[in-house]
């Protein structure tokens, strides 16, 4: 990504720290308790700021020591893009999630949504 590309109108690109994918990860965990052992599909982790508010969005994988019903759970809407959102000094909130190569970015800022190619089918 080139200087130009990583802002546009009020929106900006961010580094993925492991402490923001963590806390993602948390956030997700925390909506839906059948997801112990995941983690965010590596290379496919999306971050980003538009005024004060941050966004993330990820697909999951299985960790080791997924239950069988995590590695069922994550064949329907376990492995599906989801969407996150941080703002007002609260913690990382799940949004929603987007049908498995829905394509395009679901409830993202167009601006947001340019910086980061529309969101790339998984």
């Amino acid at each position: 990504m080139t200087a130009a590309s990583a802002k546009i109108a009020g929106c900006r690109n961010l580094v993925a720290t492991a402490a923001v994918k963590t806390a993602v990860t948390r956030a997700y965990t925390s909506h839906n308790s059948l997801f112990r052992h995941i983690k965010p599909r590596p290379g496919q982790f999306l971050y980003g700021q538009c005024g004060d508010t941050r966004y993330a969005a990820t697909a999951f994988e299985l960790t080791p020591g997924a239950t069988h019903q995590e590695q069922v759970g994550i064949q329907d809407d376990g492995s599906a893009r989801k969407y996150f959102i941080l703002r007002d000094g609260r913690p990382w909130g799940y949004s929603h999630s987007a049908a498995p190569f829905s394509g395009g970015c679901v409830g993202i800022p167009r601006e947001l949504s340019q910086l980061w190619d529309n969101c790339p089918s998984e």
